[in-house]
């Protein structure tokens, strides 16, 4: 076994115990040195691993820290049918939500979300760029892309609402009809990658609703999660034959 493999796996371990505490830097490089009589380059590479894993962070000119954001148990999960239990949940799960706007402005509807919005090409659109955390930690960063009709209904301090189809709802009256939601996973780019605080090519949780109101398209919301802080969860029913055996207690056999 490689040696800093063999560093990396004790250190691991020595993190789950909670043998060094929060706010109290790690052994420096010099004494994991001293410590386990190896070459420099093997202790900076265990500790680039944990680095990538999120266990541990460093801070310049201040030393290597305990995450204690990714060292207890930090997941949220969210029922994609509940548009307007955004917030809610967030709460639910005992964090405090808020969003930072780092975008805001008119642009003409990128043809992928004229498309998926059925909008005129020519359409302009009011563009969020919303970087959310719980309980000042990084959860999402979303781009917004919303019609003229409902971006007239708000105001700039509307745009740091954590849920912005929430307020619409109680303070406007404005009422949802559906959304197509379509959730994936892909790789971090760079400034994604920065601002959730995860590596470069990093996997993150791709969520992308399409939302329509008074049976023309509001929206189209595409949010990237951090996937060890948030999950998707709902239930689904059986349907036709299907359901009908599974209520008369039939199991279900398969004949491949």
């Amino acid at each position: 076994m490689p040696l800093y493999y063999q560093i990396e796996s004790l250190l691991r371990s020595e993190l789950s115990t909670g043998r060094y505490p929060a706010g109290i830097p790690l052994p420096t490089e010099e004494a994991l040195i001293r410590r386990f009589g190896v070459s420099r380059i093997t202790v900076r590479r265990a500790l680039e691993r944990l680095v990538q894993e999120d266990l541990i962070y460093r801070v310049p000119g201040r030393g290597t820290f305990v995450n204690t954001a990714r060292s207890v148990e930090f997941r949220i999960e969210r029922n994609p049918a509940d548009l307007m239990g955004f917030e809610a949940d967030i709460r639910r799960g005992g964090f405090t939500p808020a969003a930072r706007v780092l975008r805001a402005e008119w642009i003409p509807t990128p043809s992928d979300v004229a498309e998926a919005l059925g909008l005129e090409p020519d359409a302009e659109v009011l563009w969020l760029r919303r970087l959310g955390t719980a309980s000042g930690q990084p959860l999402w960063i979303e781009d917004r892309y919303i019609v003229r009709t409902w971006a007239a209904q708000l105001r700039p301090r509307d745009y740091a609402t954590p849920s912005i189809l929430a307020s619409l709802a109680r303070a406007r009256g404005f009422s949802v009809d559906h959304a197509r939601v379509r959730i994936a996973a892909r790789a971090a780019g760079r400034d994604e990658a920065r601002l959730l605080g995860v590596r470069h090519g990093a996997p993150v949780l791709v969520a992308e609703f399409a939302v329509s109101a008074g049976g023309r398209p509001a929206q189209l919301v595409r949010a990237r999660f951090r996937p060890e802080r948030y999950a998707f969860a709902f239930t689904v029913e059986a349907q036709g034959p299907v359901r009908s055996a599974a209520s008369t207690g039939e199991g279900i056999r398969d004949r491949s």
